[in-house]
């Protein structure tokens, strides 16, 4: 299966990543499942890395990743839920940006917005949301907006990783802790 977090605590208290006490998991996000060109798993028994990378994110990038590596994102990353695949995939119509050139990580997310005045809203919270919701979407989203990673809590089927992500040097990341939002 999959790596999981292992029980840990780190200074303070804080819960810790693979018993590493210098990660903060409410900045990090885990590599869950990454495949290589030939489809076979990436070995699991080695030294995880931790990885700075800003978007837009490039493909020999991704493809350095394994899993369990620990990556840190600077820069923009965009949610939708299935409207925004409905709306750009099947209803034809252009993202508001350049998602390959200034967004290419999307977060299958639960964002939780507050309402600050009439018409005026700002994210309070976001954590990630199940992604076998989307899988059906995932494949010609990546290849349509060349999206280089994914992040969310898994479930796509299979195929999506080995024939979708390997091909295009895409990852699936997860966040560290699924109820972090609720720490905010």
């Amino acid at each position: 299966g999959y790596p999981s977090t292992l029980p840990g605590h780190a200074p303070r208290g804080r819960p810790c990543l693979y018993g590493r006490a210098d990660v903060d998991p409410a900045d990090a996000f885990v590599v869950f499942g990454v495949f290589t060109p030939a489809r076979r798993r990436v070995r699991e028994d080695r030294t995880m890395a931790t990885h700075r990378l800003s978007i837009p994110l490039k493909e020999e990038d991704v493809r350095a990743l394994r899993i369990g590596d620990i990556v840190y994102l600077d820069g923009k990353v965009h949610t939708g839920r299935a409207q925004v695949y409905e709306h750009v995939l099947h209803g034809q119509n252009k993202p508001p940006i350049d998602l390959a050139t200034e967004s290419n990580v999307q977060m299958h997310g639960a964002p939780a917005a507050v309402q600050d005045g009439p018409g005026e809203y700002r994210l309070s919270s976001i954590q990630a949301t199940a992604s076998f919701r989307y899988w059906k979407y995932v494949p010609d989203y990546i290849e349509r907006f060349g999206i280089r990673a994914i992040i969310g809590k898994g479930g796509m089927d299979k195929w999506v990783y080995e024939d979708v992500f390997a091909k295009t040097g895409t990852v699936f990341l997860t966040t560290v802790g699924y109820g972090i939002a609720a720490l905010y």
